[in-house]
Protein backbone atom coordinates (compact mmCIF):
# COMPACT_ATOMS: atom_id res chain seq x y z
CA UNK A 1 0.00 0.00 0.00
CA UNK A 2 0.86 3.32 0.02
CA UNK A 3 1.91 4.22 3.76
CA UNK A 4 -1.86 4.74 4.34
CA UNK A 5 -4.37 2.76 6.55
CA UNK A 6 -7.62 0.88 5.53
CA UNK A 7 -10.55 1.90 7.93
CA UNK A 8 -10.46 -1.55 9.60
CA UNK A 9 -6.68 -1.44 10.38
CA UNK A 10 -7.61 2.70 11.65
CA UNK A 11 -10.29 1.17 13.56
CA UNK A 12 -8.77 -1.77 14.92
CA UNK A 13 -5.54 0.23 16.00
CA UNK A 14 -7.74 2.84 17.96
CA UNK A 15 -9.11 -0.22 19.37
CA UNK A 16 -6.13 -1.66 20.14
CA UNK A 17 -5.28 1.81 21.94
CA UNK A 18 -8.96 1.59 23.86
CA UNK A 19 -7.86 -1.52 24.81
CA UNK A 20 -4.91 -0.85 26.54
CA UNK A 21 -6.11 2.25 28.41
CA UNK A 22 -9.63 0.70 30.01
CA UNK A 23 -6.72 -1.68 32.16
CA UNK A 24 -8.54 -4.84 30.88
CA UNK A 25 -5.47 -5.85 29.26
CA UNK A 26 -2.86 -3.39 30.85
CA UNK A 27 -3.02 -5.30 33.99
CA UNK A 28 -5.02 -2.85 35.69
CA UNK A 29 -8.69 -2.75 37.13
CA UNK A 30 -9.62 1.41 37.08
CA UNK A 31 -11.75 2.37 34.10
CA UNK A 32 -9.54 4.89 31.25
CA UNK A 33 -10.87 8.59 31.72
CA UNK A 34 -12.58 7.93 27.93
CA UNK A 35 -14.98 5.29 29.32
CA UNK A 36 -15.29 6.59 32.93
CA UNK A 37 -18.05 9.21 31.94
CA UNK A 38 -20.56 6.16 30.92
CA UNK A 39 -20.19 4.32 34.12
CA UNK A 40 -19.79 7.44 36.70
CA UNK A 41 -22.78 9.43 34.73
CA UNK A 42 -25.65 6.71 33.18
CA UNK A 43 -24.51 3.22 35.05
CA UNK A 44 -27.95 1.98 34.80
CA UNK A 45 -29.18 3.26 31.42
CA UNK A 46 -29.89 0.40 28.93
CA UNK A 47 -28.73 2.30 26.56
CA UNK A 48 -24.77 2.92 28.47
CA UNK A 49 -25.00 -0.15 29.14
CA UNK A 50 -25.28 -1.19 25.43
CA UNK A 51 -22.70 0.92 24.66
CA UNK A 52 -20.35 -0.79 27.16
CA UNK A 53 -21.28 -4.31 25.34
CA UNK A 54 -20.14 -2.95 22.17
CA UNK A 55 -17.14 -1.47 23.05
CA UNK A 56 -16.19 -4.85 25.18
CA UNK A 57 -16.81 -6.68 21.99
CA UNK A 58 -14.80 -4.33 19.77
CA UNK A 59 -12.10 -4.70 22.11
CA UNK A 60 -11.89 -7.91 22.01
CA UNK A 61 -12.13 -8.57 18.69
CA UNK A 62 -9.17 -6.12 18.47
CA UNK A 63 -7.41 -8.08 20.46
CA UNK A 64 -7.86 -11.35 18.40
CA UNK A 65 -5.66 -9.37 15.58
CA UNK A 66 -2.14 -10.77 17.24
CA UNK A 67 0.56 -13.11 16.85
CA UNK A 68 0.24 -13.38 12.92
CA UNK A 69 -3.65 -14.75 13.65
CA UNK A 70 -7.15 -12.95 13.11
CA UNK A 71 -9.63 -13.36 15.37
CA UNK A 72 -11.31 -16.33 13.54
CA UNK A 73 -7.86 -18.40 13.83
CA UNK A 74 -8.14 -17.49 17.21
CA UNK A 75 -11.29 -19.11 17.61
CA UNK A 76 -10.80 -21.99 15.65
CA UNK A 77 -7.50 -22.74 18.00
CA UNK A 78 -9.32 -22.42 20.92
CA UNK A 79 -12.22 -24.78 19.49
CA UNK A 80 -9.87 -27.04 18.92
CA UNK A 81 -8.09 -27.68 21.89
CA UNK A 82 -10.88 -28.20 23.72
CA UNK A 83 -13.10 -29.90 21.70
CA UNK A 84 -13.37 -34.13 21.59
CA UNK A 85 -12.29 -36.08 18.55
CA UNK A 86 -15.51 -36.50 16.60
CA UNK A 87 -16.46 -32.71 17.13
CA UNK A 88 -12.84 -31.35 15.67
CA UNK A 89 -14.13 -31.09 12.10
CA UNK A 90 -14.76 -27.60 9.61
CA UNK A 91 -18.39 -28.24 9.54
CA UNK A 92 -18.53 -28.71 13.71
CA UNK A 93 -16.43 -25.57 14.50
CA UNK A 94 -18.68 -23.69 11.46
CA UNK A 95 -21.81 -24.86 13.81
CA UNK A 96 -20.12 -23.74 16.50
CA UNK A 97 -18.82 -20.32 14.99
CA UNK A 98 -22.51 -20.37 13.68
CA UNK A 99 -20.96 -19.68 10.05
CA UNK A 100 -20.85 -21.24 6.77
CA UNK A 101 -18.53 -23.92 5.93
CA UNK A 102 -16.39 -22.51 3.40
CA UNK A 103 -15.02 -19.46 5.66
CA UNK A 104 -14.14 -21.69 7.88
CA UNK A 105 -13.07 -24.67 5.67
CA UNK A 106 -10.49 -21.27 4.24
CA UNK A 107 -9.25 -20.72 8.41
CA UNK A 108 -8.85 -24.14 8.27
CA UNK A 109 -6.13 -24.26 5.61
CA UNK A 110 -4.29 -21.32 6.39
CA UNK A 111 -4.14 -22.67 10.02
CA UNK A 112 -2.84 -25.62 8.62
CA UNK A 113 -0.57 -23.84 6.23
CA UNK A 114 1.08 -21.86 9.66
CA UNK A 115 1.59 -25.38 11.09
CA UNK A 116 -1.07 -25.08 13.65
CA UNK A 117 -3.26 -27.31 12.81
CA UNK A 118 -3.10 -31.14 10.85
CA UNK A 119 -5.32 -33.17 9.46
CA UNK A 120 -6.48 -36.21 10.79
CA UNK A 121 -8.36 -39.38 9.24
CA UNK A 122 -11.77 -39.04 8.39
CA UNK A 123 -14.37 -38.39 10.96
CA UNK A 124 -17.35 -40.07 11.83
CA UNK A 125 -16.69 -42.29 9.26
CA UNK A 126 -17.40 -39.54 6.60
CA UNK A 127 -15.01 -39.79 3.96
CA UNK A 128 -15.50 -35.59 3.35
CA UNK A 129 -15.54 -34.59 6.97
CA UNK A 130 -11.80 -34.55 8.09
CA UNK A 131 -10.55 -34.80 11.63
CA UNK A 132 -8.47 -31.90 13.04
CA UNK A 133 -5.72 -31.97 15.30
CA UNK A 134 -3.60 -28.66 17.03
CA UNK A 135 -0.22 -29.17 16.54
CA UNK A 136 2.36 -29.08 19.25
CA UNK A 137 3.11 -25.24 17.46
CA UNK A 138 -0.79 -24.62 17.84
CA UNK A 139 -0.69 -25.77 21.50
CA UNK A 140 2.46 -23.38 21.93
CA UNK A 141 0.77 -20.58 20.20
CA UNK A 142 -2.80 -21.11 22.49
CA UNK A 143 -0.03 -20.00 25.37
CA UNK A 144 0.10 -16.75 23.67
CA UNK A 145 -3.56 -16.27 23.23
CA UNK A 146 -4.65 -12.75 23.78
CA UNK A 147 -7.83 -13.59 25.82
CA UNK A 148 -5.74 -15.03 28.64
CA UNK A 149 -5.40 -11.54 30.37
CA UNK A 150 -8.91 -11.42 30.07
CA UNK A 151 -9.40 -14.67 31.66
CA UNK A 152 -6.62 -13.68 34.54
CA UNK A 153 -9.03 -10.46 35.26
CA UNK A 154 -12.03 -12.50 35.17
CA UNK A 155 -10.97 -15.01 37.28
CA UNK A 156 -10.73 -12.50 40.23
CA UNK A 157 -14.34 -11.46 40.46
CA UNK A 158 -16.48 -12.99 43.19
CA UNK A 159 -18.70 -15.54 42.56
CA UNK A 160 -21.34 -14.00 42.51
CA UNK A 161 -20.49 -11.62 39.87
CA UNK A 162 -18.74 -14.30 37.71
CA UNK A 163 -22.49 -16.10 37.79
CA UNK A 164 -24.36 -12.67 36.95
CA UNK A 165 -21.78 -11.92 34.28
CA UNK A 166 -22.31 -15.41 32.70
CA UNK A 167 -26.08 -15.64 32.53
CA UNK A 168 -25.84 -11.77 31.11
CA UNK A 169 -23.88 -12.74 28.51
CA UNK A 170 -25.98 -16.00 27.85
CA UNK A 171 -28.92 -13.65 27.18
CA UNK A 172 -27.25 -11.01 25.04
CA UNK A 173 -25.86 -14.19 22.95
CA UNK A 174 -29.37 -15.65 22.93
CA UNK A 175 -31.12 -12.52 21.63
CA UNK A 176 -28.22 -11.79 19.48
CA UNK A 177 -28.32 -15.68 17.70
CA UNK A 178 -32.04 -15.35 17.65
CA UNK A 179 -32.16 -12.03 15.35
CA UNK A 180 -29.42 -14.11 12.90
CA UNK A 181 -31.52 -16.79 12.53
CA UNK A 182 -34.20 -14.74 12.09
CA UNK A 183 -32.52 -13.22 9.09
CA UNK A 184 -32.47 -14.55 5.40
CA UNK A 185 -30.38 -17.33 6.45
CA UNK A 186 -33.02 -20.31 6.33
CA UNK A 187 -30.96 -21.50 3.07
CA UNK A 188 -27.40 -21.84 4.42
CA UNK A 189 -26.03 -24.92 5.20
CA UNK A 190 -23.40 -25.38 7.70
CA UNK A 191 -21.87 -28.86 7.31
CA UNK A 192 -20.07 -30.93 4.70
CA UNK A 193 -22.30 -34.15 4.76
CA UNK A 194 -24.07 -34.37 1.78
Amino acid sequence: MNGRRSASQARAASDRGAMARTGIFAGRTAPAPAFRHVMENDTRSISALCRLFELAARSLHSAGFSHGLYPAQWTALRYLSTAGPQERTAARLARFQQMAVGPVTRTVRTLIAKGLVSEGPPAGGHHRSKQLNITPEGMRTLTEDPLLALDAELAGLPERDARLLGATLGRVISVLHAKDASDDTAGLRLDDEA
